[in-house]
């Protein structure tokens, strides 16, 4: 029965996507820096605010996740000891990604707020006085 437990839990952690247990590559961050500093317009600011909100969820979904395996049987196998590290360790996680989600609405705010900024300043949302400000 312990075999077939771990061989289960072994198969899992290979079908469940990566994005699941590595947190965001460097070369994903550099991108979004890059996307964050180079954003002039209420156009732009606004699809960052939706990129983060979705960034958002995705960790909500991830903590959610996290408290289920927690909770489950399949994922609590070998004595008692080990299955208490277990849950402490997925209850961990859960508040990272609780706490990655909560970091994703603040920026998402941002931009949103910067995006009505714009928008209310040009009248239209180009952002091109901005822009031109800017250099």
């Amino acid at each position: 029965m312990r075999r077939l437990v771990l061989i289960v839990s072994a198969a899992l952690f290979i079908i469940l996507p990566g994005s699941a247990f590595a947190e965001a590559k460097p070369a994903t961050q550099n991108l979004e820096q890059l996307l964050i500093r180079s954003a002039v317009g209420a156009q732009e600011h606004a699809a960052l605010a939706s990129h983060f909100r979705s960034k958002a969820a995705m960790a909500r979904a991830d903590a959610e996740r996290e408290k289920k395996m927690g909770r489950s049987i399949l994922y609590t196998h070998g004595n008692a000891g080990m299955q208490r590290y277990l849950k402490e360790r997925r209850s961990e996680k859960a508040q990272r990604h609780l706490a990655s989600a909560e970091s994703f609405e603040a920026q998402a705010e941002r931009h949103a707020a910067e995006a009505a900024r714009i928008a209310g300043e040009s009248g239209e949302g180009s952002g091109d006085e901005h822009a031109r400000s800017a250099f």
